[in-house]
């Protein structure tokens, strides 16, 4: 039998694992395996509508992109997020895109993709 420190939030500390609500960590882990977190990835397209702009992931942007929020030259930072961590399926209902960018003059645009063949601003 294990021994186990009680900490604020029903959190416990035992000798077996980290506990929350009667939820080890080792569970919380292992629903998230198939998740892919955020992370900063290279990219060789220049169009919004690849699937390398519906995959997740921070991306570097600098130049000139097809189906962008608009159609200048575009430098800062594009974060792309689906609801499951895998790259979005277009016209499954269960599938969904946000494509963010956060431009190096401040400004945020966004475009989402839910059901359909491409993202909508």
């Amino acid at each position: 039998m294990s021994k186990s420190i009680k900490f604020r939030n029903n959190l416990f500390l035992d000798s077996s694992s980290i506990v929350h609500n009667r939820t080890s960590l080792q569970s919380i882990i292992n629903s998230y395996n198939n998740r892919k977190f955020l992370e900063w990835k290279t990219i060789s397209s220049t169009n919004f509508n690849s699937n390398e702009f519906y995959t997740p992931g921070l991306y570097m942007l600098a130049g000139r992109y097809s189906n962008a929020p608009y159609s200048t030259d575009l430098y800062g930072v594009a974060m792309i997020l689906t609801n499951d961590g895998g790259i979005w399926r277009k016209t499954d209902n269960g599938s969904w895109l946000w494509q963010i960018v956060f431009t190096t003059g401040g400004a945020i645009y966004q475009r989402i993709g839910i059901n359909g063949t491409s993202p909508e601003s």
